[in-house]
């Protein structure tokens, strides 16, 4: 029995070492076949998932060597198996990610390596089968959303695009978004005879300050009337400038607060004077509120319009003025 298990452990170390032999040999080669300069060390890949570290690797270091898949290996290995110049080529990337082996390696026990990469390569197929179909049917979606686009009259070219596609909310749930944004706190400026439309405005977003400036233009003329809601969606100082703007309960004195507190500087240097704090607490719920229902808008960025179009509820985002034109000209059509 002594005599058995010692001839297992000299065929095993003598396996070992032919195995250590050809990692030196494979190494070299592919030293050889993508040259000096092809090194995969220092990659900076280590906040990728594993898989897409080698697949990182390979595609930045290996340019020439196209991969056709990338499975598990053994003991924590990581199989690639892609064509350099026609010819496929095996390579198997060690845990450290610093080293790798190409060409073919052999159980002690008689079971191919390979045959372990294979049941991984069936599962990462079906996965890769199942990617496929999913995007067949987006892109035949899109397709067909094309179509119907194309198909439809283009009386007048606007920047937003119309209730039905600008967003996956279906009419009802739009419905139910405008009317939960006719229950908030606002500032409103512009003639009451005018075109309504609701604005998600955040004090501390550029892309409002210029659209407030734009639509000062319309609302001066009576073109249009805007309802600012303020929310605090991009620091916790928006909260604080939005809640201070809706402390007072008259209209006059929040569009006051409006125009103030869209000016530069921080919460602490434009408020010279703090709020009783339970007027500043009520001001807060009504901002709460305000991002609540900003959180149902599908793109969630500031500033962000709500209005109605021939009795459809639109939501969209717009800043330039020749997109704020166009929004006027089409609502008072």
């Amino acid at each position: 029995m002594k005599a058995l298990l010692k001839k297992k452990q000299i065929i095993s170390a003598a396996l070992l070492i032919g195995f250590f032999v050809t990692s030196i040999i494979s190494i070299s080669a592919v030293h050889h076949f993508l040259s000096e300069e092809s090194g995969i060390k220092a990659v900076g890949a280590a906040v990728l998932p594993v898989r897409e570290q080698v697949q990182s690797i390979f595609k930045n270091r290996f340019p020439e060597l196209k991969i056709e898949n990338i499975s598990t290996g053994p003991e924590r290995t990581w199989v690639v198996v892609g064509k350099y110049k026609n010819e496929v080529k095996r390579f198997y990337v060690l845990p450290d990610l610093s080293h790798v082996i190409e060409g073919t390696i052999t159980s002690l026990y008689d079971v191919p390596a390979e045959k372990e990469a294979s049941r991984n390569t069936v599962s990462m197929d079906k996965e890769s089968k199942l990617q496929r179909e999913f995007i067949t049917k987006v892109q035949s979606l899109q397709s067909e959303k094309k179509q119907v686009v194309d198909s439809q009259p283009n009386n007048n070219t606007h920047p937003f695009k119309l209730p039905e596609l600008n967003s996956v909310l279906t009419s009802d749930d739009k419905n139910k978004f405008y009317n939960r944004t006719n229950e908030l706190e606002y500032i409103e400026v512009g003639s009451k005879s005018a075109p309504l439309v609701h604005v998600f405005f955040d004090f501390n977003c550029s892309g409002c300050r210029h659209a407030k400036k734009v639509l000062k233009k319309f609302t001066d003329k009576g073109d249009l009337r805007v309802r600012y809601i303020p929310v605090g969606v991009i620091t916790k100082e928006s909260s604080i400038k939005a809640a201070y703007t809706l402390i007072p309960s008259k209209n006059e004195d929040r569009k006051v607060l409006l125009d103030y507190f869209v000016k530069p500087g921080t919460a602490d240097e434009l408020i010279k004077s703090k709020a009783p704090k339970a007027e500043v607490l009520r001001a807060l719920n009504y901002v709460n509120n305000a991002n609540k229902v900003f959180m149902f808008t599908p793109k969630k960025l500031t500033p962000t319009f709500a209005f109605k179009l021939n009795g459809e509820v639109v939501i969209a985002n717009l800043t330039s003025e020749r997109g704020l034109q166009n929004l006027v000209d089409r609502l008072q059509q």
